[in-house]
């Protein structure tokens, strides 16, 4: 876990020093020229308390601002990534040619796209992200829920290929497996399902946030789905 986040962190601070700067966006509030503002019918009357207090914050304005990483275990958001899943895999075992239908994929690996045995609902992946957020913010000088919506994002494209790979590498023992986007962080069998994880996770980080040029199916693959 430590050092998946520092591979997240470190990914996260390569894109701040390496190709733009990340800093605030924000611009100060135009107040209008002293000739311009309305004069106060009595300057020494005591402020309003009220109106110098913010304005509460909603449940529901707060809700909006910080993405729940556990809504990637919502049904929609599985059953799109099935779909995707049996589409990668008919498009990897073409590439190999051993090609899989879509339907069979689905049939053999019902849980595909969804990560891990048992439809584990994509627990580890979902771990690594809520500890490693606050790190990976505090380097790329980001809100941690703006960083929390690009590690779901990550997670949700990570989970489509890593199964796709994986199950493609056991049908035909071709491609490069479950360690698609390579096994730093983890054992070079590419046909068990732990393996490529982390780097998998990192490798989509980098490409969502701009620090690795690459398409989503891994370093070098020309598919797409």
């Amino acid at each position: 876990m430590r050092l998946s986040c520092l591979g997240l962190a470190l990914l996260a601070a390569t894109a701040c020093t390496g190709r733009r700067q990340v800093g605030t966006t924000s611009k100060p509030i135009a107040t209008a020229a002293p000739s311009q503002r309305v004069p106060d019918p009595d300057p020494h009357r005591d402020p309003d308390p009220a109106a110098q207090q913010p304005a509460p914050a909603t449940a529901a304005s707060s809700a909006a601002s910080e993405p729940d990483l556990d809504t990637l275990t919502e049904p929609a958001r599985e059953e799109d990534r099935r779909q995707q899943f049996a589409q990668a895999v008919a498009s990897i075992s073409q590439q190999v040619g051993a090609p899989i239908s879509a339907e069979k994929a689905l049939a053999d690996m019902p849980c595909g796209g969804w990560s891990g045995p048992e439809c584990s609902n994509l627990t580890l992946g979902i771990e690594i992200a809520k500890t490693c957020a606050p790190i990976i913010a505090s380097f790329h000088r980001k809100k941690t829920a703006e960083i929390t919506s690009v590690l779901a994002d990550a997670i949700s494209i990570h989970s489509v290929w890593h199964d796709a790979y994986g199950y493609v590498w056991r049908a035909t023992k071709k491609g490069p497996g479950y360690t698609y986007a390579g096994c730093l962080f983890s054992k070079c069998d590419p046909g068990d399902l732990k393996n490529g994880q982390v780097d998998g996770i990192l490798y989509q980080v980098g490409r969502l946030i701009g620090a690795i040029d690459g398409p989503a199916c891994g370093p070098g693959c020309t598919l797409s789905l």
